[in-house]
């Protein structure tokens, strides 16, 4: 009992130092900008924002969908779009980021008829377009800042850019080769830990489905990265209407830095990155316009939209639910087909 009672508070430490930086920062900036902003609400702009934040999640949800027809586990789009919006919820609440609700996608899916391996292979490369996206339009953001501003960009994060984006186009090219890029790293530590040999033999199924994708769907490889690339110029463009509908006139190369600092705070082991959200654009603002205080608002509007798609991930999983009696029926129904 006690035990868990320690476990339980640790896992409380993160969200309690959220809360009290969040709170401290409202009492270092106040509230008066954020009423400021909200006096001065434009609805057609957010509406722009409403509409442009919809076609970024289809986009995310037409990818998955391309990626599982490869992979033999097709769905149908409305069944996707409450799956990631149920994912993404419970990815945003969990400590390792989106990456946390993954595993969710994949249950949802086995529970509904798809093969274990096909729906976790599905969902990995999913996720593996998303990162490559994501790190070419981190660089390219860095990029564009550099070059119209004087000061420079941290080296530490430019270097780290590069790895995570040198590291995803590595695995992708190993699994294109029909090599497994991820087992052998296991198998190494299984020695060590040897209650992982059933991850190691899963996580071999999974890269040999993985291999077969890369492999025999080249062109659904090009087709999703391009659209992880086109997805992230609307997303600029989202932002763009958001901060625009609250009268925060910010330039490209300062949205770019928004973009890329919320994706740093969404790393900060907290959950829905409470405090870390607000204390990015905090610093993002003092750095590119000495302006702290509207980075507070930024942060505060930022923490806006993340809790919309919350509320609405959330409400999808009330809907969908998953339960361990759901995947042990499946499971038995597969074992007996």
């Amino acid at each position: 009992m006690s035990n868990l009672l320690v476990r339980r508070f640790v896992q409380l430490i993160p969200l309690v130092l959220g809360i009290c930086l969040l709170l401290y920062l409202g009492r270092l900036f106040g509230v008066q900008e954020l009423l400021n902003a909200l006096k001065s609400l434009r609805p057609r702009l957010l509406a722009a924002y409403a509409a442009l934040g919809g076609v970024v999640f289809l986009g995310y949800c037409g990818r998955w969908a391309l990626v599982l027809r490869s992979v033999g586990a097709p769905a149908p789009l409305r069944r996707l779009v409450g799956i990631r919006l149920a994912g993404d919820a419970l990815g945003t609440l969990l400590p390792g980021g989106r990456i946390g609700g993954d595993p969710y996608r994949v249950g949802v899916l086995y529970a509904r008829g798809a093969p274990g391996v096909a729906a976790t292979a599905g969902v990995a490369a999913d996720r593996m377009l998303e990162v490559v996206g994501n790190s070419v339009a981190a660089l390219a953001y860095v990029a564009v800042y550099s070059a119209t501003r004087t000061a420079d960009v941290s080296l530490a994060i430019v270097v780290i850019l590069v790895l995570l984006l040198v590291a995803s186009l590595t695995a992708v090219a190993a699994l294109w080769r029909r090599r497994r890029p991820f087992s052998p790293v296991l198998q190494t530590l299984q020695p060590i830990v040897p209650q992982i040999q059933r991850v190691v033999e899963t996580t071999k199924h999974i890269e040999d489905e993985l291999a077969r994708f890369f492999g025999d769907h080249p062109a659904t490889f090009v087709v999703g990265l391009l659209g992880s690339l086109l997805i992230e110029l609307t997303i600029v463009a989202e932002y763009h209407f958001l901060f625009s509908a609250f009268s925060l006139d910010l330039d490209l190369p300062t949205i770019l830095m928004i973009l890329l600092g919320g994706g740093v705070a969404r790393a900060v082991p907290t959950p829905a990155g409470l405090g870390a959200l607000e204390a990015s654009q905090v610093t993002v603002l003092a750095l590119t316009a000495n302006r702290p205080d509207v980075g507070f608002v930024v942060g505060l509007v930022l923490r806006m939209h993340e809790t919309l798609w919350l509320t609405l991930g959330l409400i999808a999983v009330s809907v969908y639910g998953l339960t361990p009696k759901q995947l042990r029926v499946r499971k038995l129904e597969s074992a007996t087909s």
